[in-house]
């Protein structure tokens, strides 16, 4: 998945799925695997994270995205400091 434009890695793959990620956006795009027709898109950094994204992290969330844990996502994003406590309720609170 590397090309002149950009290096997509591959984060996570399963049946239905692949999940690519792009580091200078922090973001995990999913495309349909037999036809790879894009999904959806995930951003998982908000403007006041600080940390360090490791692509272990990465293909961690792609994970619980893609087995539908969301709320364990989205308490992994706020306990590694991708989100900010704001951000975390918003999420939270729109989603319950």
């Amino acid at each position: 998945y590397r090309t002149d434009f950009s290096s997509l890695e591959v984060v996570y793959e399963d049946e239905r799925h692949i999940c690519l990620y792009f580091e200078q956006l922090y973001t995990i795009y999913i495309f349909k695997k037999d036809t790879l027709e894009f999904l959806n898109k995930l951003c998982f950094i908000d403007d006041k994270c600080q940390s360090k994204v490791d692509i272990e992290d990465v293909k961690k969330i792609a994970y619980m995205i893609e087995s539908y844990l969301y709320n364990d996502c989205l308490n992994y994003l706020k306990e590694k400091e991708f989100i900010c406590e704001k951000t975390y309720n918003r999420i939270y609170k729109k989603y319950k």
